[in-house]
């Protein structure tokens, strides 16, 4: 196997690309490459000292012969016979050697041209042609002959690989009959009858054609939420009172706002330096939520505490 290795990379890689090879080898390359000799060693030697690292690290394997196909894809054949040799079973992947060529492009006056056969024959089978009246186009192929003592006389327009005969001259008696077709002219479809007015309203246009903004409808304002009871409330601030108040003639007083827009209330007077009690329960105020407060905005509401009887009051 040593020596297998050995050869394949002695006719198939340079001192400089079998180190960098190595280095890429796997996500551990970096530390493999810093096996091999370094400085400027002689080829031969690095390749025998690679082969003879690559072995006693187990490198030798499927995804080792996978990657000197990506690096060699024209040595597939020859990668096979060393993986057979190495005892390794690998299939070499699968690889155009000739690329299929790509589809022709369609040349500008070519789409050009086959876009207004289109629209003409898409024309010719939306209107039917009655009995005994020339057809206004037909497309056959170049080779064709075209009769011309035929009831129809027919004129033709040559393009690459077809002939356009577009002509309705005469009809079956002879008479001079319909006009030629001219395919730079846009078709139009064939304008039926309107049908009647289903009772739907169509949009109005100006004159440019354009609709014309309709502004919506006035819709009343949203009605204000109105205020909820105050007893939940009354009955925590009571307990609170008593377990802030310690004598039974203290009481507090506060007006709580809560103004539209915003999410905490303002509360008045603000507490006295050293008035712990008072602090205490101006910052619960101020804490409150607006569904505390019954959602009650830009009304103030008196707050008295006291320990033994604490009252919520809406102010008219």
């Amino acid at each position: 196997m040593h020596a297998e290795l050995y050869d394949f990379f002695r006719a198939a890689f340079s001192a400089s690309q079998f180190r960098r090879w190595v280095g890429r080898l796997s996500p551990d390359g970096r530390a493999l490459a810093q096996a091999l000799p370094e400085g400027h060693v002689d080829a031969l030697a690095l390749f025998f000292k690679g082969a003879d690292v690559l072995i006693s690290q187990n490198y030798i394997d499927a995804a080792f012969f996978t990657a000197l196909a990506r690096e060699f894809p024209k040595r597939h054949a020859e990668l096979a016979k060393l993986a057979a040799t190495c005892h390794v079973h690998w299939i070499p992947p699968k690889r155009w050697d000739h690329p299929p060529p790509p589809p022709p492009a369609l040349s500008r006056p070519g789409l050009a041209i086959t876009l207004c056969l289109g629209a003409a024959l898409a024309q010719l089978l939306v209107n039917a042609v009655p009995d005994g009246v020339c057809p206004a186009m037909e497309v056959v192929p170049e080779t064709t002959p075209v009769d011309m003592d035929s009831a129809c006389f027919t004129s033709t327009i040559a393009v690459p690989n077809t002939s356009i005969i577009a002509a309705t001259t005469t009809d079956r008696g002879g008479t001079s009959g319909g006009e030629a077709v001219d395919l730079t002219k846009t078709i139009k479809p064939a304008q039926g009858p309107k049908p009647p007015n289903s009772g739907k309203t169509e949009s109005r246009r100006d004159d440019s054609g354009s609709v014309p903004d309709v502004p919506p409808p006035d819709l009343p304002p949203p009605e204000p939420r109105p205020c909820t009871t105050f007893e939940p409330l009354r009955t925590k601030l009571q307990a609170l009172a008593r377990d802030t108040l310690s004598g039974p003639g203290l009481s507090k007083e506060f007006t709580v706002t809560l103004q539209s827009g915003s999410a905490k209330p303002n509360v008045s007077p603000a507490p006295k330096a050293g008035d712990a009690a008072g602090r205490q329960l101006y910052d619960h105020l101020r804490s409150l939520s607006p569904a505390a407060l019954g959602h009650c905005r830009d009304r103030p509401i008196d707050i008295v505490f006291s320990s033994y009887k604490t009252t919520v009051d809406l102010r008219e």
